[in-house]
């Protein structure tokens, strides 16, 4: 399988669900891809595994989902399918997770779960894991007009300090969304209070998320992004949520806008419900991609003698789907956290996919069973 590459996709209104036998699941948690090291190959992979006897593939997905990754709250959505032998057909469906919250891994193959900004190297199936995720970070819209996101690290010093080198050679003596690099004489220091004021220190009272845009077709970095994850009554007045720049060199190109719209899923994968955008009234190029991105206009403010406008983008959250049913609404009540790590430890494997997966809200009610309590669903995983 490793040595296969360029898996072929299916949209998912023409596969036959017969015939699909895997469920892959792209996962994310908290802006990172989440990969698991296998304990016997002792390489990297995307979860994911076979479909067992009388199992639907959303429910495979998500009992995948848990058993490999500790997953227990979190959104699934189907993407495509695929097929790494074209002349069998599509045997695989491809599935996008945003993860809440992780609890302890159970017991399984998977010896370790990592977050990554981008794949590690050592991969599983280097010909096909790739491939995977660039279709669903393209169904996601988190690649746009050609740039990614990715947070600062180590490994990006000398990009970075590139980066910031262009602005000086421009006469420019800020960078905007960068948290304050043209201050630093230190790439650590930049990175290392950068990194900090994510989760553990404030910003003049806030928390913010900084990130870099990068042309994937040569891996430039094209700007810098920071996403403030609550407003302070100065940020309500001027700053926004937002702030975004692009290097001189590429401005002109659309890159503030696809900037703008991959913010926008940054910020639903924090949570937040929505984006205020403040730019100046005379601004008008600000105002067009603010508005270009779903942003409405909601009022005006003046602040410092100039009068500004206040956008706000509304965060849609992804439903949580099987097939084309929405299961918030639909799903049984699931087990508590105890009983689902007790019954993964000990469990039958022959019956888990058809009771575990059911009392888990892995599928709807129609495919299962009423359910009326923990105590009836303990009793299906010992029949």
């Amino acid at each position: 399988m490793s040595g296969i590459n360029n898996p072929v996709f299916y949209e998912i209104n023409d596969i036959n669900d017969a015939f699909l036998k895997y469920a892959v699941i792209a996962a994310r948690y908290k802006g990172r891809w989440l990969w698991v090291k296998n304990r016997k190959r002792g390489t990297w992979e995307v979860p994911g595994g076979r479909r067992e006897p009388g199992e639907a593939i959303a429910c495979a997905a998500k009992r995948e989902l848990f058993e490999e990754t500790g997953a227990v709250s979190f959104d699934i959505r189907p993407v495509c399918g695929y097929s790494v032998n074209p002349a069998a057909g599509c045997d695989g469906m491809l599935y996008f997770a945003e993860i809440y919250e992780l609890g302890p891994l159970p017991d399984s193959e998977i010896e370790r779960v990592r977050l990554f900004g981008e794949a590690p190297v050592n991969l599983s199936f280097p010909g096909i894991q790739p491939y995977l995720m660039d279709r669903v970070k393209t169904a996601l819209g988190l690649e746009v007009n050609g740039l990614y996101l990715t947070r600062p690290s180590k490994e990006l010093e000398g990009p970075v300090w590139e980066y910031r080198q262009e602005y000086i050679t421009y006469g420019e003596d800020h960078i905007n969304g960068s948290n304050g690099m043209m201050r630093y004489d230190s790439f650590d220091e930049w990175l290392e209070r950068t990194l900090a004021i994510e989760e553990n220190e404030l910003k003049n009272g806030f928390h913010a998320s900084t990130f870099l845009s990068v042309r994937k077709s040569d891996g430039r970095i094209i700007g810098s992004l920071q996403l403030r994850h609550t407003l302070t009554p100065e940020l309500e007045l001027h700053g926004g949520h937002i702030g975004y720049g692009v290097r001189p060199s590429e401005r002109g190109k659309g890159y503030g806008k696809a900037q703008l719209l991959l913010a926008v899923d940054a910020a639903r994968e924090l949570g937040m419900p929505q984006i205020l955008i403040i730019c100046d009234k005379d601004n008008a190029a600000s105002a067009k991609t603010a508005a270009a991105c779903g942003g409405a206009l909601t009022g005006e403010n003046v602040y410092n003698g100039v009068m500004q406008e206040r956008y706000i983008i509304p965060i849609i959250r992804h439903p949580v789907v099987a097939g084309k049913e929405r299961l918030a609404t639909d799903a049984p009540l699931p087990l508590t956290y105890r009983e689902l790590t007790h019954h993964t430890r000990h469990r039958r494997r022959d019956s888990y996919s058809r009771s575990a997966a059911g009392a888990f809200g892995f599928c709807d009610k129609n495919a299962l069973a009423a359910d009326d309590g923990a105590a009836q669903r303990l009793n299906k995983f010992m029949d």
